[in-house]
Parts: C-alpha cells; structure tokens; sequence
C-alpha cells in the first residue's frame, strides 16, 4: 500500500479518508504459461478480473470507498509464468477512526485500516503484509495533523457465524496522528491568555467595587464563547474535562474561603448602665451660647481622642478623660477585640484545606466572626487578592507550559 495523501480528519464523525494504491499479490497454479525472452510477463485487460479468481478482499472498519475511474478504471492486472497474479488499483476509503479527545487539542490519534477477506477463513486464505507493506508518498503532509509512524502488522481474529466462531486472517495499519498546534495557539491560546492577563486587573480592585464584578462576568462570557465554539466541531462527549473538574473545584473553594462576613454588621446590645453622655461630648449650652467657642471645644475634644485612642487599656472597658471647658469624654475599647485578634488565623493550610473539604460548619461559623470583628475592614482588599496578584501569574505560565509539554 502507497498513501497518496491521508485526510480530511473529522472529530464530529470520528472518520477519516484516504488515497492510495492497493496492490495485492497472489499465485493461482491454473493461470501458469511457458515463458519465452519475448514473453516475461503478461498485462491482462482489466476485464480479465470477471474471469479469473480473486480474492474478496474488504475492509472492515470502511465506511466509503471508490475506485478512481479518470480517465479509465485506475486498475492494474499483470501475470508471471509461474502463476503469480499482481492485482492494483488507486482508490479513496473513508474509514472509521476511534478518537480520544480528552487531552484535545495537545492530543495525539492513532486511526487504523483492518484488511481481510469477507468469506474465507484462515485455513482457506492467508493475508500477510509483504516487507515493505505500506510506505507513504513522499511530500505528504496535513493541515492540521503529522504523520508520526504506520506502524502495520498479521493477525487473526474470530468472528461469529451463526452459533459458532470462526477465525479469519486479516491485516492492519495504524496511522499515528499528532496534531499540530499552531492553529490553536493563535485562534484559541493566544486571545484566551490575554483575555485571563486582563481579567487580573480586578486584584486591584477592592472587592465591593462594581468594576471588578463586571470585569469578572465580561471575561468569563468570553471564554464561555470561544469554548462554545470549539465544541461545535467536536462530538458530544459524556464525560468531563480536567479544565471543568479544576474550574469547579477552584471556584467551590474561593467562595468558601473569602465569601464570608459581608454582612451589616450587628454588634449586641450592651449591659452597661452608661447613657449617651458617656460615649461623647456634651458641652455645655451655657457655655457655648455665652463665649460661642464651639469650634475651639471640637478641635479640643479631637485632640482628647487621638490621646485618648494612643493609650492602652488592656482591662479597662471605658476609657475617661477630662477636660477644662466641658464635660467626660468617654469611649468604650472592646477587650474582645484585641483578645480575638491574637487567637485569628493560627489555623495552618492544611488545616484549612481539611476544613474547606469536609465542610466543617463550625469552621465556617468561625470565618463569620471574624468577620464581623473585623469591622470595617471587611470590604477591604482581601489577602488572597493580594497574594494572587504575583501567585495567579507564575501559577498560570506554569499550568500553560504543563498543558502544552
């Protein structure tokens, strides 16, 4: 067999097509003449095949086939004084070929041709390739795929015929096919890649910001898109991607991790017996409407906060402070607050992955605390958006070089 040129090469159908010579060898005693010098070889009309024996040769993973017939039948049929018969012919097969496509498109198919005959068992006829059974022309190359091997081989398989199996000679080629991916990195890598470098920007952005939501949505519609129009030239598989697995795993627990806490806040009602007066000024009406020096009393009572903030109070719940021209100044420091604050986030990774997979509530209902102790810091630039804008870049070239390795 000579291969003239291999394709197309169809995911949808699982298919692919062929063009080549066939050439068959067999020896029949009954055709034997006595050669001469002038009489070697005879090359019979191809209307000799309807009256000589040949074998029914098929193949049986086919799914179309035709012999060219431009200009004539491409048929060749020649006879040695022995017996041998020499049977070619040029032909187009469209075959079936099972593909995997989980690694698609860094995958790599192997599409076979299983030869033999239709009727005769192996003690009636044998098939075996001859030593240089099938060769490619030279120059053949494809579109989207490499011709790697075609590595080819004898084998004998059972069949069942009627209720009972019968053993068949047949031979095989398989073509191993690596697909190329040059055009993949320019319509599908490249703009997906700066499409996930753009969509970084939202680490820089702090969390409540309405920019950073539709950013997110805007870039996971666009490769929602471009992925969608990849799959319509593949088949319908049933099975899950590696992406999808990792996509949702990764998604599952960012929300865990970060989505907690982004409530109001409702801090409990307080048992103290003290009333407004004790947790801001109150100046004296008197004395502001007789010297009407409120704004020097602000500035003081600014400055008798920022002292009063400066100093400690490790046990004390209400801070006082006296000044010359009005009323306490009180305010209350939570000791709970610095308590918490040295017992927060001592769990280690592995803890917190543990915890993330179990999805242990009281985990969860820590995290929520934590939260709230937070204050106003939670709607601030979390960590993880920090960290993730140096880890997401190496995490990302590192996960695209492994994926193209």
């Amino acid at each position: 067999m000579v291969v003239l040129t291999l394709g197309p090469i169809s995911e949808l159908n699982s298919d692919y097509s062929m063009d080549c010579y066939f050439r068959q060898y067999w020896r029949d005693e009954r055709l034997k003449f006595t050669s001469s010098d002038s009489l070697k070889e005879i090359a019979l009309n191809n209307l000799m095949l309807d009256m000589i024996w040949k074998p029914d040769t098929y193949f049986h993973n086919g799914k179309e086939y035709y012999v060219h017939t431009l200009t004539t039948a491409n048929k060749l049929l020649r006879l040695s004084p022995n017996g041998d018969v020499t049977y070619s012919m040029r032909f187009t097969i469209r075959a079936q070929c099972p593909m995997k496509l989980t690694f698609y498109p860094a995958d790599a198919q192997s599409c076979p041709l299983i030869i033999g005959s239709f009727a005769y068992q192996s003690h009636d006829l044998l098939y075996h390739w001859h030593k240089e059974g099938v060769k490619k022309e030279n120059g053949l190359t494809m579109p989207q795929f490499e011709l790697v091997s075609h590595p080819f081989r004898n084998f004998f398989a059972e069949f069942e015929v009627g209720f009972k199996r019968e053993n068949y000679s047949m031979v095989r080629v398989d073509f191993q096919l690596q697909r190329r991916m040059g055009y993949f990195l320019l319509q599908i890598y490249l703009p997906c890649m700066l499409i996930v470098v753009l969509s970084w920007v939202s680490f820089w952005l702090n969390r409540e910001a309405t920019e950073r939501l539709t950013l997110g949505i805007t870039a996971f519609l666009t490769l929602a898109t471009t992925n969608q129009d990849q799959k319509d030239i593949l088949p319908k598989t049933s099975f899950p991607t590696a992406l999808e697995c990792a996509s949702i795993i990764q998604f599952a627990a960012v929300h865990f991790f970060t989505k907690t806490g982004f409530e109001e806040i409702n801090l409990p009602p307080e048992t103290s017996t003290d009333t407004e007066d004790d947790w801001e000024n109150v100046y004296s009406s008197e004395h502001d409407q007789t010297y009407g020096k409120m704004a020097n009393s602000n500035h003081k009572f600014s400055n008798h906060i920022g002292a009063g903030v400066g100093g400690k109070y490790p046990n004390d719940k209400v801070a006082n402070h006296t000044g010359s021209n009005h009323r306490d100044v009180r305010f209350k420091v939570r000791d709970d607050v610095e308590d918490y604050s040295s017992r927060a986030g001592k769990e280690s990774g592995c803890q917190k992955f543990i915890y993330c997979i179990t999805g242990n509530e009281e985990y969860r209902t820590e995290l929520i605390k934590r939260g709230k102790h937070r204050g106003s810091s939670i709607n601030s630039v979390s960590t993880l958006d920090r960290m993730s804008r140096i880890k997401s870049v190496y995490e990302y070239i590192i996960a695209t070089t492994s994926a193209n390795a």
